[in-house]
């Protein structure tokens, strides 16, 4: 029956084990149930918190297992485009499951970022080179030392 009672309940019970002049037990019996019941409490409470501690330890491993995993395939991803677009060449590749085809970009390529005039720098906590500047430099047929304009081949796969 004790072990039903909550703990607000078990201190309340608790208290009435006491003489309230001279602080004597006067029930030792209920006293030492309601000590066990209480006890009993708190080491389940305890071991909750133990087992949820572990849980969270068994998630955080997951999710870093996981991680790792994600990673790995987006690596083999990458090699795998590689390879698909070095094997189609640029042309276009389709059925009924899958559609591969290319689309141009640009993106400006620093062969030697000191050779770039400081109007092409963007000042941040380290020096670095202005991309989206020099790429419109050089579209306009501007010459930014240190800078060429590449063009890509992006594979696109829906």
């Amino acid at each position: 029956m004790m072990e039903n009672l909550k703990f607000y309940e078990i201190d309340e019970a608790l208290s009435s084990c006491f003489d309230p002049e001279t602080g004597e037990i006067l029930d030792e019996d209920k006293f030492n149930e309601l000590t066990a019941a209480k006890d009993e409490k708190i080491q389940g409470v305890g071991l909750m918190i133990k087992s949820r501690d572990m849980l969270i330890a068994n998630i955080d491993e997951e999710m870093k297992r996981l991680r790792d995993r994600k990673e790995t395939l987006k690596n083999m991803n990458e090699g795998t485009k590689e390879f698909l677009k070095t094997i189609l060449n640029g042309q276009k590749f389709e059925t009924e499951k899958v559609r591969i085809s290319f689309r141009k970009s640009k993106a400006v390529e620093i062969e030697d970022e000191l050779q770039i005039p400081d109007g092409f720098i963007k000042e941040t906590v380290k020096r670095a080179p202005d991309k989206t500047a020099i790429k419109e430099a050089l579209q306009k047929g501007e010459t930014v030392p240190g800078c060429i304009l590449r063009e890509n081949n992006n594979l696109s796969i829906k």
